[in-house]
């Protein structure tokens, strides 16, 4: 699908008396007010103006989707998922992503062509190591630039599709802006295959190329329905840190209790990986770092180790 493009005003800061009109001629140099200058000095064929507070007519063309259009189709409700939790807001509220796809298990199981590695496509069909050879593609291309930001002075629009590098690793990934704070040159942004988001400097974001949206958002938003904070309504930092010891770094399965319109999920989790099931919100409340909310009685699923053991399929970690 061809991504919405959309077109917004530029944001040079420039004097009253600076004032740059779209069909003016001459171009701003857009090193000028980068911490290292302009690295042609006074040979430089463009305008050198310091930032303020004035903002010209110049546009460009930024890509914009569909949230729903540009994500992953959801796991049937009632089905067995794989899942990898990649970002975590809190035990009840989490992002995954699926290492197998969204297909349920029991169907991959029958299915004598699946693969072992690798995530979905817009068809939801398997399709193999896709996510991890878009982002040795993204990354290759990107470090290539080296120093260059290709974005000008621009402001950035909320929900502009960009490339960020990550603070933690320093490689590019897909990301959306969620935020701009111009007077600090700080933009915060979403990554949307994994679904964490932080506040990362402009020079570390570059446009998108067209070529690299072409996959799903692989990162899904999910609940924990069955379980709440203690009377408090705040989780601890001993309950995060529960969750975090029993999720972190495994290969889950999740019963999908419900779907909502804007493909946000709500689960539960079980690790297969020991010889008893483990059910990961029963766990926090047996521990007493969670509660049941007050609900329905509620008909515990049959475990999916009836059909199939995870010990039995590789870890694979994104990222």
């Amino acid at each position: 699908m061809t991504p919405v493009t959309r077109i917004y005003l530029y944001s040079h800061r420039l004097s009253s008396d600076q004032r740059v009109e779209a069909e003016d001629e001459q171009t701003i140099c857009t090193f000028f007010n980068s911490p290292a200058g302009c690295f042609r000095g006074a040979n430089c064929r463009f305008e050198h103006i310091r930032n303020t507070d004035a903002v010209t007519n110049q546009r460009r063309a930024v890509y914009l989707r569909n949230d729903l259009e540009s994500m992953l189709p959801p796991p049937k409700q009632d089905s067995w998922v794989a899942v990898e939790l990649t970002a975590v807001s809190s035990p009840s509220h989490f992002y995954v992503t699926f290492p197998f796809g969204t297909r349920p298990v029991v169907e991959l199981l029958q299915d004598e062509t699946a693969s072992d590695e690798g995530y979905e496509g817009s068809n939801g069909a398997f399709k193999s190591e896709m996510l991890e050879q878009l982002m040795e593609n993204l990354n290759e291309h990107y470090n290539q630039r080296g120093g260059f930001r290709d974005t000008d002075m621009t402001i950035y629009a909320s929900g502009e599709l960009v490339v960020a590098r990550f603070s933690d690793d320093g490689r590019w990934y897909r990301a959306k802006v969620v935020e701009t704070d111009p007077d600090v040159s700080l933009v915060k942004v979403f990554y949307v295959d994994f679904g964490n988001a932080e506040w990362v400097p402009e020079a570390n974001l570059a446009q998108i190329q067209p070529q690299f949206l072409h996959l799903p958002f692989q990162a899904m938003e999910c609940f924990l329905p069955l379980v709440a904070a203690t009377d408090d309504g705040t989780w601890s930092p001993e309950a995060r840190k529960c969750f975090t010891e029993l999720s972190e770094g495994k290969v889950l399965f999740a019963h999908v209790l419900s779907t909502n319109s804007n493909n946000v999920i709500s689960v539960e989790l079980y690790d297969t990986e020991l010889e008893e099931d483990v059910d990961i919100g029963q766990v926090l409340v047996d521990t007493g770092f969670a509660k049941q909310p007050d609900r329905a009685t509620f008909k515990r699923p049959q475990s999916p180790t009836s059909t199939h053991t995870a010990t039995n399929h590789p870890r694979y970690v994104p990222g």
